[in-house]
């Protein structure tokens, strides 16, 4: 799958992040993020989104936050969506935009006064008429107005499991009325996740129920007299569903692995993005028949992606690695020190190990280096961080 498309599309990348291991300039178990492919994915996925009219907030949890993407990714944006928390630390720490917060994980009492007061978003997403009023007190307190979105929910929704949440349509009425007497907050949308998820019969995007409840949830809000300024509409974006999403109403929305080129439907086609990142291991030791690698944060995101072909590139070169490849055998996702691959006759101890794939590295325990130059066939490091963003010294 990616595997592939690195070696087609951005072959620099897998050979530049080889060199890095062979070298010391990284250790295993690190992801390698080529800053010239995001600059390009950037490029035209902004663009699109000028020829549709939708606005962008970037989603940059998948590449850790990193601080180098983000500022291109946020740039001329309205600014970076953060699912969590930590993602609006993170940002606002690195001096990168914050546009939204909330969607998928709702924010803790004790934090809203440093979202209000330090991130200062356009949007929060709210679950629940409670949040709400949260959100409402800290507002007042600043004789400030926070902009709200209404997630929309309902049992024909489909969410990730340990994501459900928001307000049906039967109930989006009364809360409504409630939030709209909350003095320092306003209704300014609605939104869902996710609203498109790959389909692996017909290796395309297929929009979920969850879009048309968004949409009537929408309509609801104008017939209590909202003015609906953002239906936000986040989930598999690239710059190849931007018309299905602003056709079917959306105003918004939030590419997070396009900027990557590591949709699920970039696996598959030769679509504009390009593969932009690599996580990079090495052989451990061989026992009773299979090779082992290091393993921290190792991350194929299988789910929403279908099966997916575990193989890496292996070998003591980076001229060379590209020309075999191993499979991994077995991983353990709670304890990821170590994976297991096949057995090779043609491997050794110490061989460099990269993997291409959809990568959440926000929810990894890798380190992350970021190149300048690869598309150039010059690259070079720009820098060593941690999964949430912060510098690394050595």
């Amino acid at each position: 799958m990616f595997l592939q498309k690195l070696k087609g599309r951005n072959p620099g990348l897998v050979s530049a992040a080889a060199q890095l291991h062979r070298s010391g300039a990284i250790t295993p178990t690190t992801y390698v993020i080529d800053l010239d492919a995001i600059e390009h994915n950037a490029g035209i996925i902004k663009k699109k989104a000028r020829e549709t009219g939708l606005k962008l907030y970037p989603m940059t949890k998948q590449l850790g936050r990193n601080p180098l993407a983000a500022q291109i990714m946020v740039s001329g944006t309205s600014g970076a969506v953060a699912v969590d928390i930590e993602g609006v630390k993170s940002l606002v720490k690195s001096d990168v935009r914050v546009g939204h917060v909330g969607h998928l994980l709702q924010t803790p009492v004790n934090d809203i006064p440093f979202v209000l007061e330090k991130a200062k978003p356009e949007v929060i997403t709210v679950f629940t008429v409670e949040k709400a009023a949260q959100i409402s007190e800290h507002a007042k307190k600043m004789n400030g107005r926070q902009d709200l979105l209404l997630r929309i929910a309902g049992e024909k929704c489909f969410f990730y499991p340990m994501q459900e949440g928001g307000f049906t349509l039967d109930e989006l009425p009364d809360a409504v009325e409630k939030i709209s007497g909350l003095e320092g907050v306003r209704i300014a949308g609605v939104t869902t996740f996710p609203v498109l998820v790959f389909d692996p019969k017909t290796k395309g995007a297929a929009t979920t129920p969850n879009f048309g409840l968004m949409m009537r949830g929408a309509d609801i809000l104008s017939q209590k007299g909202c003015s609906v300024d953002q239906i936000n509409a986040p989930g598999t974006t690239s710059t190849c569903v931007m018309d299905l999403l602003k056709e079917r109403g959306a105003t918004h929305v939030e590419p997070g692995h396009g900027f990557a080129g590591m949709t699920p439907l970039h696996a598959f086609e030769n679509l504009p993005e390009i593969p932009a990142v690599v996580w990079v291991t090495e052989i451990s030791h061989a026992y009773n028949g299979s090779l082992y690698a290091y393993g921290y944060g190792f991350g194929p995101d299988t789910l929403a992606c279908g099966d997916y072909d575990k193989r890496g590139f292996v070998g003591p070169s980076p001229d060379t690695v590209m020309d075999r490849t191993v499979r991994v055998e077995d991983f353990y996702p709670a304890m990821d020190y170590i994976i297991k691959l096949e057995g090779r006759d043609d491997v050794s101890v110490g061989d460099t190990v990269v993997f291409g794939f959809r990568q959440q590295i926000s929810f990894s325990t890798a380190k992350v280096a970021v190149l300048r130059g690869v598309q150039s066939g010059n690259p070079e490091l720009a820098g060593l961080f941690d999964r949430t963003g912060n510098s690394l010294e050595w």
